[in-house]
């Protein structure tokens, strides 16, 4: 992703969340699992493509354009050290998934998932733009309910 003010996070709370840097809240909050998410990486040729590892030995591979509930593909790791780094290759048609015992595994992704159409550019910053108002409202919303109290008649 090439915008500077778009950022992911993972987290010890089961999470992965887009953010803004313009914006005091996240725009999404991906919550698919229940294991601590390690890791993230945007892909390099797909605006909404990203990819999540997690404790519980899953390589998720989310498309935002698709599908911002659940992943687009997953897989499980069957080994016995958890991957705990993500990263795609320049071209965003391998990822390498790192484990705690160090070692490495690089896996293909299907072209048709790792390059963006041309459209998907623009339909991308349109569903950016969509969240980022979507939490402009909801900031306003909590705003007006913490001024909002209730009191005995």
């Amino acid at each position: 992703l090439n915008d500077g003010n778009i950022y992911l996070t993972t987290s010890m709370d089961c999470t992965a969340k887009l953010w803004s840097r313009t914006e005091r809240l996240p725009l999404v909050s991906f919550e698919e699992r229940s294991d601590y998410i390690l890791n993230c990486d945007w892909s390099p040729s797909h605006p909404a493509l990203f990819a999540t590892v997690d404790l519980g030995g899953h390589l998720d591979i989310w498309n935002l354009i698709m599908n911002s509930e659940v992943p687009t593909a997953s897989t499980i790791l069957n080994n016995e050290a958890s991957p705990n780094c993500c990263k795609f290759e320049k071209k965003g048609s391998h990822i390498a998934v790192g484990d705690d015992s160090g070692r490495t595994r690089i896996f293909a992704i299907n072209d048709k998932i790792a390059l963006a159409r041309g459209e998907e550019w623009t339909v991308f910053e349109q569903q950016l733009r969509q969240l980022k108002d979507a939490a402009v409202r909801e900031q306003k919303t909590d705003s007006l309910m913490r001024d909002f109290a209730f009191s005995d008649i």
